[in-house]
């Protein structure tokens, strides 16, 4: 009985030895087939797994990246606000200090305008005032005046009424009508007279000779008689006076000559007087002594005088000329 069972045992193995271990080669081709498909498949599914876990990380690195992105732009748009906020105020605080200094540059510029107008206004009204007080005063001058000539007239005319003929006033005379007495003016005088009355007021200026300290001589009243003699018709007389001596003795002559004017026959003439020299016959000796140099130019020229070395030209006589014509010209009444 045990032989048996050990017998059967044995063919059982046996034959389960035959099964496993004897198997054909496409069996054998097709397990490995399979056991590659499974691996591969294996493989595949490992990669995909891989390669959808690198997809989600990737795909969370770059929301994490928009994330800080965005982030990074509200801080931007943050900043930016906050500074276009500081900005702006900074310019409201700019303005609003430019407005301000302007409204004190107005202010300040309203407050020069009143005050140069207040001054301008005083200065006007002084001004019209002294011309006011001069008009009138000048009017009273010529009044008393004409009335001083209508009252000399008179006595003069009174006097020649009661006085006797004098002989000299006779004009039928031995040697008329060639000769005249000397009480009548000639052509000859009246020219002499009318060149000299022009000459003092072309020169309209009166010098120390002129005065006895502070009041005017007989030289100085003959010349403000001829200045006003000869003086224009629709312009006042102006008579200079230079600063010679101090300005107090200076207001004394003008207010001597002033007195002179409103007391003679001339008071209805219009003048003024004014301390200094007289700018119209005051010139530069630059330009006479150009045109000396030009006509000794010209003579040296007409002579055949180069210049060359060792030759000269006497200028003297020429030079003596036109100094001696300048000095005859500067002679005044």
């Amino acid at each position: 009985m045990r032989g048996r069972i050990g017998w059967c045992v044995a063919v059982v193995a046996a034959a389960m030895m035959v099964a496993g271990g004897c198997k054909s080669p496409q069996q054998k081709e097709q397990e490995a087939a399979q056991k590659q498909a499974a691996a591969q498949r294996k493989a595949q599914q490992q990669q995909a797994e891989a390669n959808a876990r690198a997809e989600r990380e990737r795909i969370a690195a770059q929301q994490r990246a928009q994330q800080q992105r965005a982030a990074e732009e509200r801080k931007r748009a943050e900043d930016y606000a906050r500074a276009e906020q500081q900005r702006m105020a900074q310019q409201r605080q700019i303005a609003e200090a430019n407005a301000r200094a302007e409204q004190d540059k107005a202010a300040a510029q309203k407050q020069v305008d009143r005050e140069n107008a207040a001054k301008q206004a005083a200065i006007n009204q002084e001004r019209a005032d002294a011309q006011a007080q001069l008009v009138a005063e000048n009017a009273a001058a010529a009044a008393a005046a004409n009335q001083q000539h209508a009252a000399a007239e008179a006595r003069k005319k009174y006097k020649a009424e009661k006085a006797e003929v004098y002989p000299d006033d006779a004009r039928d005379v031995v040697g008329s009508p060639y000769m005249v007495p000397e009480n009548y003016p000639t052509l000859f005088d009246k020219q002499v007279q009318a060149m000299a009355a022009a000459g003092a007021a072309n020169d309209a200026t009166l010098y120390d000779q002129h005065f006895d300290g502070t009041e005017l001589n007989g030289l100085g009243r003959s010349k403000v008689a001829l200045m006003l003699q000869a003086a224009p018709k629709n312009e006042p007389l102006t008579i200079y006076i230079p600063p010679s001596m101090s300005p107090e003795r200076v207001q004394q002559r003008l207010a001597a000559v002033n007195r002179f004017w409103r007391d003679s026959q001339w008071a209805a003439q219009r003048l003024q007087m004014k301390q200094g020299s007289n700018p119209d016959i005051n010139t530069s000796a630059a330009a006479g002594l150009a045109g000396l140099r030009r006509m000794e130019k010209e003579q040296m020229q007409q002579a055949g005088v180069t210049g060359g070395p060792g030759q000269s030209v006497d200028t003297t006589g020429m030079s003596g000329g036109g100094s001696g014509g300048g000095g005859g010209g500067s002679g005044s009444p």
